[in-house]
């Protein structure tokens, strides 16, 4: 290690003191100010100037100079002003009206043909009892002036460094006997000339005097030495021929280095680590590049290539006179010496090329002079020249896959050498994509972390989990952006080619250091920098296109509709009479006439009996998105800078007042290396959207809510009347989205960070600082119109009838983060590593909502609360919290063989109470890589064994997601329902009970995991699992009574136990396809977890609850026997009013569901609906999402490549709950659409069908009667009895699995883009 000068010490000592200043500066300081009164001049300080006489000098200039303390500091400030007396002789100086602090003026007075004066003011002369103060100062006459000293001559040294001191200035005067004095300051003279001898700029001042001259002052003159060159050292390329196992060197290097000197060589971009000059066994070429720093030099610079080739055995008799020549040989691996079948022989340039046999040998035609190119998956690309004869070419194995880099927290590890659960993907992953939200492009891409995107909305945020269940509260993984915390919404908006690699913390070894946030796991995303010393520019354009892919299918036959509807309604009401059921079976048999009649019973009015899919009339088949993106960035020696933007455009799926969502994201981010020891740096992003969509008339709706109104709409019912207006339910639906107004969201999301890295020793010791300011806005501009329909030719149009409203409302979030640590790492006898992280961070978040809203526009043109008379509301919400800790990481590794990790944070957070606020979280891991024993060494070579590495961790966190001040009681507040004196009064109400015990959720983890690598790391292939225990969770305490009159306070009452798995698996290979090698990969990810609860006060187990035991997803349900196919068959059945529909009266009738007595009571009922006694349920599935797994497969050949990717879930029991007409149909609710496959239900012909009996409101109420979770087992039971064939129940939860596929192609030649 280098020694370092005291004088560079301090320097960078003061570099880490202006980090920390800069990370405290944003607090404020308080002053104190003195002030002083009078009357005179209008309560001014005065200077007055009078000759010797006492008369007034007009025109007199006053120098004056005002010192005084800074505010409550002792430090003193200094102001220098000057002016020019009136006719009265007089000059205002400073108010005295105010009061100053130990205050000093002292002011020179001058006037041409008048001798300078001076005087001095204090602050006892200023007082508030002093009257018409002012100062004399009386000039006189000026003597003769003085000569000027003749023939002055100042050369500043302006020469280069020598090693020894160097005057800094040569003086001489044409005048005799001067006297010459030198200063560095201006302040302080000497006679002796000043001398330096390193290199620098270095200020120096002249004064040269003589008794009866003028004193002549030379001003600041600036010297420079500077660096010199170094010379007499040199290196040439050599190109040599490949020795059998010789490491050869690979320049030829003249001169030598001096013993301070600090010498770095690089090959191929990477440093040797050594002085020495470079050496390499393998063919190929080689950049080398020499960097010689030496102190009072410039730093020495030269890249040559060199290159080792391969020559012929049989060299001494080449062929000549020869245009192509017959090229043979053999290709091994350089370690074991074993022939390598299947590697690539292509002669560079074109498509001529073969692939080596089973012995590793090769043969083909190549021009004389040629070079070949040999590559095969695993190892190094090498090149040789074609001669003829037998040629033996070594291939070394390519490490890149186990030298690759990973983020982890505050910092980066080689993934070898990586202890605990992390899994990782570069920007590969996402690249070439047609892809708006982030979120979409990590789905499946990472085993265990799990993205669900709950609707297709251009803006809807995806949610993330890592290893499934995390507790009954929730909890989210950290997602961090170039190590600021950002929402998952930010992440969704970020622009996806600005992504260089995404890192998954799993376990809490590797997570601890993020403490309060990080107990379910962390996501690392870094985004681009600069790598090329050349301008690298990058332009993408993408169109895609998104297609609706399964809608509830509708039966739109007018009488088979209303024919199902009224036996559904029957016995309840009569639904469609017996003449209009005619009127619908004439339209069925006659689809081309009129579908509007006149209403025979009310000539005013129409009657519809249309065949409408409103599916097909709200939504589009598909709909554009568009994204185009660039960046440009340069890495130059001391200064690199990324600049990257994208616009993205997604278009809705509706045909009628589409909702539309644009993008601009702009990213810049530059370093600036001030000097080997300081960098600063800056990343500043900002993010505008805007999403605008249909308000649809109503306040309360979404689109969600349109969409299940769109379900809901008879299809029995037209969009437009014949006079072109309008429809009441063609209103409801497609007038509201184009007349009912809009909603309009804009935002903008600004971030930047300042950052500091201050290398205490070269690539040793590090000192970084950080501060981020996050300020983002967001305005909602929404109005809601009315739209118009018609009932009949002749009525008038009439106005939906709900208030028109114009609301708007305002957020503002403030972020700031600010991050210290120092990183020492250091390896020392050539085995030993060890690695020390220390640091401080703090966040604070603020924001600030406010909305208001107002009834009754006057205009639907200018849909503004200011145009509106009715009535009002006003809104505002205030929140911030804060979290504060101290973390750690220490790392010991033996000889890349033995890893040792133990990472901790001591943590605070605002959301408890300030006693339980802060907690430690420790974490630790191992790693054991077996491959690297010496006893491995013969299975490594004869199954083909990279790597393998055994890892195991466990560690605590804690989790805080529970509300912001969900320690404090708080009071709700808004207008009570009744009128008091003709207005709804605001009423404040009761806080809720809150714990005084509330603290962390305990989150603890255990973790082991093997990572393997094949066959030149061809195969490769990771597998963890873990236990996850979430202690203490948020939750009532105890089941209190009702008359406590308040809900239960929640306390740390509850546990939970994750345990899962997760494997991934890559293969990567090439072959030789039409004379050119075709390289394919295929990537397998699978996972899974299960979740059970292991404490919970809920003594009697009472199966609406939670309960100690129970699985999370649990579903219980009844045992299907079938349909009651007789009366007699009811009779003897048991009772199932219990499980019947209210609407229904709880009775059974022939064709409906039949359920098995299982606990032969001679009822159907829950019994207790306790786990003892849960009478005829019994638990059938479990709705947790179980084995998710994905495929990515990809291959490129002849500069196209193609990739494929699918996603989904290998098990999930699902029944449809009460209510959901999207499935149910007239089941669930007479007047809703009817579902094709409602089609197959019970009659006394189709006994044996799909559905019971249509029967109105049973699938209405979750619990009841079809809406009853139930399973196939018994109707199976009783179809094998019956020895009838049937197809699969429905209602089984078994046969319900969720499969979720994603599948995407696209192409891509080289230099240009294709529309996807």
């Amino acid at each position: 290690m280098k020694e370092m000068s005291k004088r560079t010490f301090r320097k960078r000592g003061l570099a880490f003191i202006m980090a920390l200043l800069m990370i405290v500066s944003i607090f404020p300081s308080a002053g104190v100010t003195v002030s002083a009164q009078t009357d005179k001049h209008q309560g001014f300080v005065t200077v007055t100037v009078t000759d010797a006489d006492g008369a007034a000098i007009n025109g007199a200039t006053v120098t004056y100079t005002i010192k005084e303390k800074e505010n409550g500091t002792n430090n003193f400030q200094t102001i220098n002003q000057s002016g020019e007396t009136d006719s009265y002789g007089t000059i205002e100086v400073l108010e005295s009206s105010k009061y100053y602090d130990d205050l000093t003026i002292t002011a020179s007075v001058s006037k041409e043909g008048y001798a300078t004066d001076t005087t001095t003011i204090n602050e006892a002369d200023i007082t508030s009892d002093t009257q018409d103060f002012s100062v004399k100062l009386t000039a006189e006459s000026k003597p003769e002036s003085l000569p000027d000293i003749d023939g002055v001559s100042i050369e500043v040294l302006n020469a280069d460094y020598n090693g020894e001191p160097q005057n800094l200035v040569s003086v001489s005067a044409a005048t005799e006997d001067v006297t010459i004095e030198y200063s560095r300051d201006g302040n302080t003279w000497v006679a002796t000339c000043p001398s330096e001898t390193n290199a620098g700029e270095y200020p120096v001042y002249v004064k040269i005097t003589k008794d009866g001259y003028s004193t002549y002052l030379s001003g600041e003159q600036t010297a420079k030495i500077n660096k010199g060159d170094i010379t007499g050292i040199d290196i040439t390329a050599k190109e040599v021929e490949y020795k059998d196992a010789t490491e050869q060197e690979l320049v030829l290097m003249t001169g030598a280095f001096d013993e301070k000197d600090t010498v770095t060589w690089y090959v191929n971009g990477k440093s040797t680590g050594s002085q020495d000059i470079p050496k390499q066994l393998a063919v190929g070429e080689y950049t080398v590049k020499l960097v010689v720093q030496r102190d009072n030099y410039n730093d020495f610079e030269k890249t040559v290539t060199a290159k080792i080739s391969m020559v012929s055995e049989d060299s001494h008799n080449p062929v000549v006179n020869q245009q192509d020549t017959h090229v043979k040989g053999t290709v091994i691996d350089s370690r074991t010496g074993e022939p390598i079948i299947g590697a690539n022989i292509v002669v560079k340039g074109t498509t001529n090329g073969t692939i080596t046999g089973v012995d590793g040998d090769y043969s083909l035609k190549a021009p004389v002079g040629s070079v070949l190119e040999i590559s095969f998956i695993g190892y190094k690309t090498v090149t040789v020249k074609a001669v003829a004869g037998l040629q033996k070419i070594r291939l070394q194995e390519d490490s890149s896959l186990l030298d690759e880099v990973v983020v982890v927290g505050y910092g980066t590890q080689k993934k070898v050498n990586l202890s605990g659960a992390v899994d990782a993907i570069s920007s590969e992953a996402l690249e070439d994509r047609p892809i708006i939200n982030a979120g979409q492009g990590l789905q499946g891409v990472i085993p265990n972390l799990n993205i669900t995107i709950s609707n297709g909305a251009a803006n809807s945020t995806p949610s993330f989990n890592i290893r499934g269940e995390t507790s009954l509260n929730g909890g989210d993984p950290l997602i961090l952006v170039d190590n600021i915390p950002t929402t998952s919404g930010e992440l969704s908006r970020l622009n996806t080619n600005d992504i260089e690699s995404v890192s998954v913390l799993k376990d809490a070894a590797s997570a601890a250091i993020y403490g309060a946030r990080a107990a379910f796991g962390v996501i690392l995303v870094t985004t681009k920098r600069a790598k090329s010393e050349k301008i690298a520019i990058n332009v993408n354009a993408f169109y895609s296109t998104r297609k609706v892919t399964r809608v509830p299918e509708h039966v739109t036959d007018p009488y088979t509709v209303m024919k199902i509807k009224h036996d559904a309604a029957t016995p309840l009401y009569n639904l469609y009479p017996e003449k209009q059921l005619e009127i619908g079976k004439y339209f069925s048999e006659h689809p081309n006439e009129d579908r509007v009649v006149i209403n025979p019973d009310d000539p005013e009015s129409w009657l519809y009996y249309g065949s409408t899919d409103w599916m097909d009339e709200v939504y589009e088949s598909s709909a554009p998105s568009y994204t185009v993106n660039f960046n440009i960035s340069q890495k130059a020696k001391k200064t690199s800078y990324y600049l990257s933007g994208e616009y993205a455009r997604q278009d809705g799926m509706l045909r009628y007042g589409n909702d539309i969502y644009d993008r601009y994201n702009i990213r810049g981010k530059v370093d600036f290396q001030i000097t080997n020891w300081l960098n600063l740096s800056n990343n500043t992003s900002f993010v505008q959207r805007t999403y605008d969509q249909p308000s649809f008339g109503r306040t309360d709706w979404g689109l969600s809510d349109f969409f299940h109104e769109v379900n809901r709409t008879n299809s029995l019912d037209v969009p437009r009347n014949p006079d072109g207006s309008w429809t009441q339910n063609g209103g409801a639906i497609l007038g509201a989205l184009q007349e009912g107004g809009r909603k309009i969201n804009d935002s903008r999301e600004f971030s930047t960070t300042f950052g500091l890295t201050l290398d205490i020793i070269k690539d040793m010791w590090q000192i970084k600082a950080d501060a981020t300011w996050r300020r983002d806005s967001e305005l909602n501009r929404n109005s809601y119109h009315n739209y118009h329909y018609k009932t009949g030719p002749n009525k008038p149009e009439q106005a939906s009838g709900r208030p028109t409203r114009a609301s708007r409302s305002t957020s503002f979030y403030n972020y700031n983060v600010y991050n210290v640590y120092t990183d020492f790492h250091y390896t020392f006898a050539d085995k030993h590593y060890v690695q020390a992280l220390l640091g401080f961070n703090q966040e604070t978040r603020k924001t600030n909502s406010f909305s208001m809203y107002r009834d009754d526009l006057i205009s639907s043109s200018f849909p503004t609360p200011e145009l509106a008379v009715g009535e009002k509301g006003i809104g505002e919400d205030i929140s911030e919290w804060a979290v504060r800790g101290m973390f750690f990481r220490v790392n010991y590794i033996y000889d890349d063989k033995y890893i040792l990790e133990m990472n901790g944070r001591y943590d605070g957070t605002s959301r408890f109470p300030k006693k339980d606020r802060f907690g430690f979280f420790p974490s630790g891991s191992v790693a054991w890589v077996l491959s690297k024993e010496k006893f491995m060494e013969n299975i490594n070579q004869s199954i083909g064994l990279d790597m393998l590495k055994f890892r195991a961790s466990y560690g605590a966190l804690g989790n805080q997601n529970v509300g912001t001040y969900a320690y404090l009681p708080t009071m709700s507040s808004g207008q009570i329902g009744q009128i008091l004196d003709g207005s709804q009064p605001v009423a404040v109400y009761a806080p809720g009970m809150v714990s005084n015990t509330l603290t962390w959720e305990k989150v603890r983890t255990i973790n082991g995991g093997i990572d393997l690598a094949l066959l030149n790391n061809r195969l490769s292939a990771s597998f963890d699992y873990y236990v996850r225990y979430t202690e203490g969770m948020l939750t009532k305490s105890k089941t209190l009574p009702s008359v406590f009159g308040a809900s239960e306070p929640k306390t740390n009452a509850a546990d939970l136990k994750t345990k899962g798995w997760e494997l991934s698996l890559r293969w990567r290979d090439q072959f030789m396809l039409a004379d050119s090698p075709f390289n394919y990969s295929i990537k397998v990810a699978l996972a899974d977890s299960r979740a059970f609860i292991t404490k919970y006060d809920n003594p009697n187990k009472r199966l609406g609850d939670y309960y100690e035991g129970q699985e999370i997803g649990e579903m219980w349900g009844l045992t299907t026997e079938g349909f009651f196919q007789t009366e007699e068959e009811i009779k003897n059945h048991a009772d199932q009013s219990a499980v019947g529909e209210d609407d229904q009266s709880y009775k059974f009738y022939v064709g409906d569901l039949k359920f098995a007595d299982l606990n032969n009571d001679g009822k159907i009922n829950k019994g207790d609906w306790t786990l003892a006694n849960p009478g005829d349920f019994r638990k059938i599935g479990n709705s947790s999402s179980r084995y998710p797994y994905s495929f990515d497969l990809s291959a490129d050949w002849k500069g196209f490549d193609i990739r494929g990717f699918f996603q989904g879930i290998g098990k999930r029991d699902w029944y449809a709950g009460g209510g959901n007409h999207y499935f149910w149909g007239i089941y669930a609710q007479p007047w809703t659409n009817v579902q094709t496959h409602n089609l197959d239900h019970w009659t006394p012909e189709n006994p044996n069908a799909y559905y019971p009996r249509v029967k109105a409101y049973i699938a209405e109420s979750t619990g009841s009667e079809l809406a009853c979770v139930q399973t196939e087992t018994g109707l199976w039971r009783w179809q094998d009895r019956e020895k009838r064939t049937m197809p699969e129940n429905p209602f089984t939860v078994n046969c319900w699995k969720q499969l979720r596929t994603d599948g995407r192609f696209w192409q891509r030649m080289p230099n240009r883009t294709l529309a996807r």
